[in-house]
């Protein structure tokens, strides 16, 4: 949805607050997994696509590039939202929303 990765999803991951759970149907994998609330339980669902988007690119892959994509990719009018929405988040996971979401 970013455009920061031309992989094609292999595997379908659900985030949920039950246990791990994996089923194989007509031929995919599909995989709920457990998650903190406070890394999916938003107003906003670009708050958790951004969250979940900078976590699956790790701390160390976060360069000035990406911010950029983001930035494109995410409407200036839900900057203030999402930096609202994300306050809970990991420290370096916030700081990183603050930087996309600057004017």
């Amino acid at each position: 949805m970013f455009g920061i990765s031309t992989q094609v999803a292999g595997l379908y991951i659900y985030f949920s607050d039950d246990p791990n759970r994996q089923y194989k149907i007509f031929g995919n994998q599909l995989e709920f997994k457990k998650i903190a609330l406070k890394e999916v339980g938003f107003k906003y669902s670009y708050s958790a696509l951004l969250v979940q988007a900078l976590k699956a690119l790790g701390k160390e892959n976060i360069k000035p590039e990406i911010i950029d994509q983001f930035k494109r990719k995410i409407d200036h009018k839900l900057y203030a939202k999402i930096i609202q929405d994300t306050k809970t988040v990991s420290e370096w996971i916030y700081t990183a929303i603050k930087q996309v979401c600057c004017d």
